[in-house]
């Protein structure tokens, strides 16, 4: 399956942590090793500029996938549409209806705040 470049141009990644206190020494592996600088943080404030080699980078803007989550209940547009196969019904979601939340302003990746297993 080919890939889809995306126009990174002028966008913005944050660590998907972002806002949370980085885990203390030794657990996930280590914890508090942000490959930015920000170790004595006491929240992850990790952003970056876009770029593909940015660790475990994903683009969240529009035409992404994280785009098609509906914006009301969090679920892809699939769900809303699929039949249960335990009982043969559409899904009973509790939803106004499918609405796509749409790209987001910041795309993600990972600083390292939570150490490397």
């Amino acid at each position: 399956m080919a890939s889809i470049e995306h126009d990174l141009t002028g966008r913005r990644a944050r660590c998907a942590y972002y806002g949370q206190p980085p885990a203390r020494r030794g657990s996930y592996g280590g914890g508090n090793e942000c490959n930015y600088g920000q170790s004595t943080a006491p929240k992850c404030t990790c952003e970056q500029p876009s770029a593909k080699d940015l660790p475990f980078f994903e683009f969240c803007g529009e035409g992404s996938q994280d785009a098609t989550h509906c914006k009301h209940c969090g679920y892809y547009e699939v769900a809303h549409h699929a039949i249960n196969p335990l009982t043969g019904r559409p899904n009973n979601l509790k939803c106004k209806g499918y609405e796509p939340r749409g790209g987001a302003q910041f795309d993600r990746f990972y600083c390292g705040c939570h150490g490397w297993d």
